[in-house]
């Protein structure tokens, strides 16, 4: 172990889209970047008009581990009325930076994906961001 403090090299913003075509289907995140990740902001938009439950899913050695499932509302952050949903603050038992805000660590070769449990409607969109940083 070093004293020498490890930074942030490249912030990064990940997008994925969930599709009707997707029919239920992984959507990678944030990808293996060949290097750790620190997530600190996973936000959901939709313009379906039904309810979705999105699941938050890191894949590690080929095997999926749901980290929880969240419900983004009808028009969730695209209607002007409803807010997007902040996933991340809605998982339990993750730890929290100095400002409160809750994180996760991806290792190096951990891929970070979404899916819906039902397919999307016709014509809509489930829209995710995710704020992080490669070490």
């Amino acid at each position: 172990m070093t004293a020498t403090p490890v930074l942030a090299q490249t912030p990064k913003l990940f997008l994925a889209q969930v599709l009707p075509a997707d029919a239920s289907g992984k959507k990678s995140l944030v990808p293996d970047s060949g290097a750790a990740v620190k997530v600190v902001s996973v936000t959901a938009t939709s313009d379906d008009t039904a309810a979705r439950v999105v699941q938050l899913v890191l894949t590690r050695s080929a095997v999926d581990y749901v980290i929880a499932s969240y419900n983004v509302a009808i028009l969730s952050g695209t209607d002007g009325i409803v807010k997007g949903t902040n996933i991340l603050a809605l998982a339990p038992g993750l730890p929290v930076d100095g400002c409160g805000q809750p994180y996760l660590f991806l290792e190096d070769n951990d891929v970070l994906n979404i899916k819906t449990t039902t397919t999307v409607t016709a014509a809509k969109t489930i829209s995710v961001a995710a704020v992080g940083a490669i070490f």
